[in-house]
């Protein structure tokens, strides 16, 4: 089976391990390839390796309803009306991250909280250069919210088979 014929499958794994040797990467390393043999359409997300933080807590809301009590659902209720243009963007920035996956542009997308920061959204492009990149970036309708920070990442080796 060839990617794109009838019966072949579009799968993500959503990997969180924090060791690259452990047996639950091992699994998901047999899997992935496995898969991709078979002819299927895979897509990974590595939690750890987007520094994916799973804890919510104060550092999610940039905002405050009560700074002496954290309820959950109160913050979020209170977060959500505090920018309405905000808001109101992202159905077209939704679209506009759609089309460039469309077009091949953008690769791959995720967004995560780690650490303090509100968001941080990690994008992978096809283009080779930072200025084509941010060119990308700039017309994304909620851009106007962002700070970029370009990383050029270089091609890491697939990982040595794990010994079990």
């Amino acid at each position: 089976m060839e990617a794109g014929e009838p019966n072949a499958m579009k799968i993500l794994i959503v990997h969180a391990h924090h060791e690259a040797k452990s047996f639950s990467s091992a699994l998901y390393v047999q899997a992935k390839n496995t898969l991709l043999e078979l002819g299927h359409q895979v897509v990974v997300s590595d939690l750890y390796a987007q520094a994916f933080d799973p804890v919510s807590d104060r550092r999610n809301f940039t905002t405050c309803a009560d700074a002496n009590f954290l309820k959950q659902q109160a913050e979020e209720a209170f977060a959500s009306p505090v920018d309405e243009q905000y808001h109101q963007l992202i159905p077209a920035e939704m679209a506009r991250v759609a089309e460039l996956q469309r077009q091949g542009v953008l690769l791959q997308s995720s967004i995560g909280a780690p650490g303090s920061e509100p968001w941080r959204a990690f994008l992978q492009f096809r283009e080779s250069s930072p200025q084509e990149v941010l060119e990308h970036l700039h017309s994304l309708p909620l851009a106007a919210y962002l700070d970029f920070e370009i990383t050029e990442l270089m091609k890491i080796p697939a990982p040595s088979p794990v010994q079990i």
